[in-house]
């Protein structure tokens, strides 16, 4: 339906018109993301009266409670553009050359799936949310770009696909840059004050990319169930949002807040969380812009999925990063350390463990063709000339999310972000 909305403005809209809506969604997009990070981070960071003496927020469950609940507005955003007159007969697949798809899926076999795929981003989004407790905000969004490497791996693996030996150099480089991201944050908290130790930043950097490993899951497991079937990519995320908000609250919430640990005697107290946000007006905007940032990046990223190219998101992407890294600095120096992150010596190794990112992700999109000065990086799979929308290429299931918002990526992802044409689409967003 957004498709076919953003179809007809084009015709019956003067072109500057259009590029300004555009360029509008797109700043909206990179607006949301990068506040979607921001806050989540600097809920961590907030100290409020709970149930027991004042602390700091450190309520990663809860927090993917609000997650899922931002993601479940992708339903109401369905339900006002269906409202609206637009019609939605077309599938995620139907535009995009795939033969007529499945009218329907059984309603056992769809709770089943959506089941499964809200367990895969509940572990991935709590997972990487424990981990940025122990790291920074900017180390927390370019690791998440380790996604790339398990979305190919599992592409591989499942589906049997060959990768052309550019996309091989790409994850290699990869490698490379979060191997420096990561050092830069283990090697921060030698230097940095008020600051985890090594050992947590490590963790932290473990549990982060293990999120992403499970978010990688998802997205196959959504390509391979999904794929010929008439589905708006408003009720995927809206249903995933509904059936992992339920999940949290029905049975992750109560286990953690039945388990012994600091968090006034659990391991995290969901209603010392709920008096928290009560007793703290910034915490509580803090929680609820989280929320409202899941919302919208999720509803912009799949309005503009069809508008964007593998350029666009990566450029996108580059500057939710250097948008997220540069207001934490900002605001460390800002609030004397209260919030943000600080500027080390050891930075510069995130500089470079960024560059090393942008190039992979622009190696493995194909807008870098590295078969032009060396011929045979074209070989391995499909032919060196195809385009970077070649069907035979991994296909990389973002936010782009959460996001985290995924990224989603896109990137990633207000947490995670699924977009109509990403069942056979082969673009990542690495950042």
């Amino acid at each position: 339906a957004t498709v076919q909305s953003q179809s007809a403005f084009r015709e019956h809209s003067p072109p500057m018109v259009s590029k300004i809506v555009s360029f509008l969604l797109v700043a909206g997009m990179l607006s949301f993301g990068s506040i979607n990070t921001l806050s989540k981070k600097l809920q961590f960071q907030i100290t409020s009266v709970g149930l027991c003496e004042p602390h700091t927020f450190q309520k990663p469950w809860t927090q993917t409670a609000c997650m899922f609940l931002g993601e479940s507005v992708c339903l109401i955003f369905y339900l006002v553009l269906k409202g609206c007159g637009k019609k939605d007969t077309k599938s995620v697949n139907a535009d995009v050359g795939n033969p007529v798809p499945n009218p329907g899926m059984s309603i056992p076999k769809r709770l089943g799936l959506f089941l499964v795929l809200s367990l895969c981003d509940l572990a991935g989004t709590t997972l990487a949310g424990i981990g940025l407790l122990f790291t920074f905000a900017s180390v927390y969004q370019m690791l998440r770009g380790s996604i790339i490497i398990f979305t190919a791996i599992w592409s591989v693996l499942f589906f049997k696909r060959k990768m052309e030996h550019y996309r091989w150099t790409a994850i290699g480089v990869t490698v490379i840059g979060l191997i420096f991201v990561g050092l830069s944050g283990v090697l921060s908290s030698t230097t940095a004050k008020d600051t985890p130790s090594w050992e947590m930043q490590l963790l932290g950097c473990l549990l982060i990319v293990a999120g992403q490993l499970a978010n990688s899951t998802q997205m196959i497991i959504e390509e391979k169930n999904l794929k010929g079937y008439a589905m708006n990519p408003l009720i995927v995320v809206g249903s995933e949002g509904v059936w992992g908000f339920l999940i949290t609250i029905s049975v992750a919430l109560p286990i953690v807040s039945s388990i012994p640990g600091k968090d006034c005697g659990a391991y995290e107290s969901t209603p010392d969380a709920l008096v928290m946000l009560t007793n703290n007006g910034f915490l509580l905007t803090m929680f609820l812009t989280y929320w409202l940032s899941i919302a919208f990046y999720n509803g912009l990223s799949l309005t503009l999925a069809k508008l964007l190219s593998s350029v666009h998101r990566t450029l996108i992407d580059a500057c939710r990063t250097l948008f997220v890294w540069t207001f934490q600095l900002i605001l460390y120096y800002a609030t004397r350390g209260q919030y943000g992150e600080p500027w080390t010596p050891y930075s510069y190794l995130q500089v470079i463990g960024f560059g090393f990112l942008v190039t992979g992700t622009l190696l493995y999109n194909h807008i870098i063709r590295l078969e032009k000065f060396i011929p045979w990086m074209g070989l391995g799979g499909a032919p060196a000339a195809a385009p970077a929308e070649d069907k035979s290429a991994p296909v990389a299931y973002q936010p782009i999310p959460t996001a985290e918002p995924s990224a989603p990526p896109m990137g990633v992802p207000a947490e995670y972000t699924p977009s109509p044409s990403s069942y056979n689409q082969p673009q990542v967003q690495a950042l």
